[in-house]
């Protein structure tokens, strides 16, 4: 048996994820291997779990050669397909437990980012939003085409979000990771240097809801720009292929949608690509010599707090990135009122 080492849970840390880690993914993990017939990992194995000392036990994944990409360089073709194609085995086991033991995930695992319970990242999305508008003021063609619409939006992002996560009918959901980007997931190589397995991370955000807000979250935070703006159909596509067959393997009894249902579903949840590719993902790859803090970079309205974010925000490459960023939204429709 490999060392294992102990990780302290951090204070945040709910008894909702200490279930999560000591019940939901070991059966998870079963359906993975028993019936999908991947031995690869899924999941970091959890060793023990010590509620009194708020504490959680792994694995020690570094003795078989897992570590984190970059998430600054972000993640190639190869690395996005290997991520999909876990993330599919992953929904379908969510969705096949949950047919096997109804309400499992009734109850703590409906509040992600957007939920109907607090709106506890408000002031962070208006914060973030406010610097984006303050960005554009360094781009005069930016600021004319997209100034405004990103005005409107500070003050009704939170009701979008919340839509973007309302399960419509005929839906197909199940166990989202939500918060699946390239730190939170880590990669096994082989002796050339090409990744053979992925295994996830973190599950603090864990959610019953669309797979499609997994996968907004991760095309926006997580993959190379002409990936992300040239290939998304495709990859849901590639995606959804390899849901299908896994749900089949498990035996899924619930209504399969069909590629166009499903790419449709994908659209529906657009606005999850808004807060994820706009307010997240500068901040998931900020290399600044300022490490800000949590409180300074999100939350304080104050001085040092408006400075650090524009200072975050006003980088020439945040810049870049936005002239791609901002057209590929409005294309979409979702910097629009809704």
């Amino acid at each position: 048996m490999p060392e294992k080492t102990t990780h302290k849970a951090p204070a945040w840390l709910t008894e909702e994820e200490i279930d999560m880690y000591e019940q939901i993914l070991p059966r998870l993990a079963d359906i993975v291997k028993n019936e999908l017939h991947d031995s690869r990992k899924l999941f970091a194995a959890t060793v023990g779990v010590d509620r009194e000392r708020d504490s959680i036990m792994f694995e020690d994944l570094s003795l078989e050669r897992y570590k984190v990409a970059c998430r600054v360089k972000k993640l190639d073709l190869e690395h996005t397909y290997l991520v999909l194609e876990k993330l599919a085995d992953f929904h379908a086991a969510g969705a096949a437990l949950a047919q096997r033991q109804p309400g499992i995930f009734e109850k703590n695992y409906d509040r992600g980012f957007f939920n109907k319970h607090i709106r506890g990242y408000e002031p962070i999305m208006n914060n973030i939003l406010k610097a984006v508008s303050r960005a554009l003021e360094l781009t005069p063609d930016l600021k004319e085409r997209y100034q405004a619409k990103i005005d409107k939006l500070i003050d009704n992002v939170m009701d979008y979000g919340e839509r973007s996560v309302t399960v419509a009918p005929g839906d197909f959901v199940t166990l989202a990771h939500g918060d699946i980007w390239t730190t939170n997931v880590m990669f096994q190589y082989d002796d050339e240097g090409h990744p053979v397995n992925a295994i996830f991370i973190d599950f603090q955000f864990s959610v019953w809801n669309s797979p499609a807000i997994d996968l907004h979250y991760f095309f926006s935070t997580s993959i190379h720009e002409n990936i992300r703006l040239e290939r998304q159909t495709e990859l849901v596509q590639f995606y959804f292929n390899k849901l299908v067959e896994a749900l089949g393997r498990v035996k899924y009894s619930g209504k399969v949608p069909s590629l166009f249902e499903f790419q449709q579903q994908f659209r529906a949840k657009g606005f999850y690509a808004v807060f994820a590719s706009l307010i997240f993902e500068p901040t998931m790859v900020y290399n600044g010599k300022e490490g800000p803090s949590v409180e300074l970079l999100f939350m304080t309205s104050d001085e040092k707090g408006v400075r650090i974010r524009d200072a975050l925000y006003q980088t020439e490459e945040n810049l870049k990135k936005l002239h791609l960023t901002l057209p590929f939204l409005d294309q979409l429709g979702l910097l629009d009122e809704m």
